[in-house]
């Protein structure tokens, strides 16, 4: 079993991924800005941990212990293609 960290879980490409991965049994670690919403649209699942967080808030050394005992880490960030997504 993998355990893998993810980056924007909580978008449509993370969240399928996250789906994915959890079908194959692998572990999955998954940082999202909001633990609930995140839970509400993927489900409890044993082999999920879901982190609350935003990855540009947090320092190096917290980020590193996330992904300790990962062997694998993947980004699924990116933006919403509207007006806010594209210009913040």
């Amino acid at each position: 079993m993998l355990c893998v960290f993810v980056v924007g879980a909580s978008g449509m490409t993370g969240r399928s991924l996250v789906e994915q991965l959890l079908a194959q049994g692998n572990q999955v670690r998954a940082m999202v800005r909001s633990t609930s919403s995140f839970i509400d649209l993927v489900g409890e699942h044993p082999s999920l941990e879901c982190i609350e967080a935003s990855i540009l808030k947090v320092e190096h050394e917290e980020l590193a212990e996330h992904v300790k005992g990962c062997g694998a880490v993947v980004s699924c960030l990116g933006h919403n293609i509207t007006f806010k997504g594209l210009f913040g």
